[in-house]
């Protein structure tokens, strides 16, 4: 999950949108706490709408005055290292097991060479599926990378869009005011004979 926020706490967007009734962070939360203490790091903290523990990475974006902070649970990051875990176990595990085959048959040169020759092949089709596996793994996560950064510029580009419209009306309001005073101005000097 993704938040985008003022350093006061105030909530401009998050993603997914979760909570829509919030509208801040509470200022005594894990969260306010370790972005008032540093300008950019990560902190382990429960979530905000689940409670799950989550790695939260955060960066002050200073040319904003804003706050992006991401957040990924540990579960998931223990499910990833599991996997790892798994595959690079397995492998370890094949490479093993094809040594002691090699060991036990060396007295049968002959039969031992065509056996480790299929044992090779099997262990290299193994491993370019599971490279192939990887790859598309990396390329997944390259392409929610993109994505993620795809939807940080659209949002920068919705909280400068947000400023301008906002400045924009107060200007038009203040000169719309003055405008007004000023006819009112002209009116009571035209109509004031000491003042002409």
């Amino acid at each position: 999950s993704a938040l985008l926020f003022r350093p006061d706490g105030t909530l401009l967007a998050q993603v997914p949108e979760i909570d829509q009734a919030r509208s801040k962070l509470a200022p005594d939360g894990p969260q306010m706490k370790a972005v008032k203490a540093r300008e950019q790091g990560s902190f382990i903290a429960p979530s905000l709408h689940d409670d799950a523990i989550r790695l939260y990475g955060f960066k002050h974006l200073e040319k904003y005055d804003l706050i992006l902070l991401y957040g990924i649970s540990m579960q998931s990051i223990r499910e990833t290292w599991q996997q790892h875990l798994l595959v690079f176990g397995s492998i370890f595990g094949a490479a093993t097991l094809a040594l002691m085959l090699l060991t036990r048959t060396n007295a049968q040169l002959h039969r031992s060479l065509e056996q480790r020759v299929e044992q090779r092949t099997a262990a290299l089709t193994n491993e370019i599926a599971m490279r192939r596996q990887m790859e598309e793994e990396l390329i997944a996560v390259q392409q929610r990378q993109a994505d993620m950064a795809t939807e940080l510029s659209l949002l920068e580009q919705q909280v400068r869009l947000n400023i301008a419209t906002e400045l924009h009306d107060q200007i038009g309001q203040t000169l719309l005011l003055l405008r007004m005073k000023l006819n009112g101005l002209e009116g009571t000097a035209a109509s004031d004979p000491a003042i002409r």
